[in-house]
């Protein structure tokens, strides 16, 4: 898969997961910089970040999060995603069938123990999903 930063005069802006993204955000100005399938994994389990031009390895700690958090987050993230489709003409395709993708997502499957509440654990809520075998691929790019 291509991956790409998506850079404004401030440095990163968006992460571009495709060539129509990619060509998406320079339509609107950005400029992209290739980035590895590892560089892009770790800027969304926010194990690394991408700063002034550099890659910087980050060391963070695992944060546990609740089923109300995590439903909380991905419920902003699913809102952006609609805001974002709503707001843009000519957004990747892949933008809906990530919308579609994160509405069919159960937490509840988290759920091992009937009427405990889990405690998940991650670098933030996306990395918390992904060691949980749920994927959320495209957080950065809408």
């Amino acid at each position: 898969m291509a991956n790409y930063i998506m850079k404004n005069e401030s440095g990163l802006s968006k992460v571009a997961t495709s060539e129509d993204s990619k060509t998406f955000w320079e339509s609107l100005g950005l400029t992209a910089e290739s980035c590895s399938d590892d560089q892009y994994d770790g800027l969304i389990r926010s194990t690394k970040s991408f700063d002034n031009g550099t890659w910087v390895d980050l060391i963070r700690d695992d944060v546990s999060f609740d089923l109300i958090t995590l439903r909380e987050e991905l419920d902003k993230h699913i809102a952006n995603v609609k805001h974002s489709i709503e707001s843009n003409d000519n957004e990747p395709a892949s933008w809906a069938t990530h919308l579609t993708t994160l509405e069919a997502i159960d937490l509840d499957t988290l759920i091992t123990t009937p009427g405990e509440m889990p405690s998940i654990t991650g670098k933030n809520w996306v990395d918390a999903l992904m060691n949980n075998s749920i994927s959320v691929p495209l957080v950065l790019e809408v």
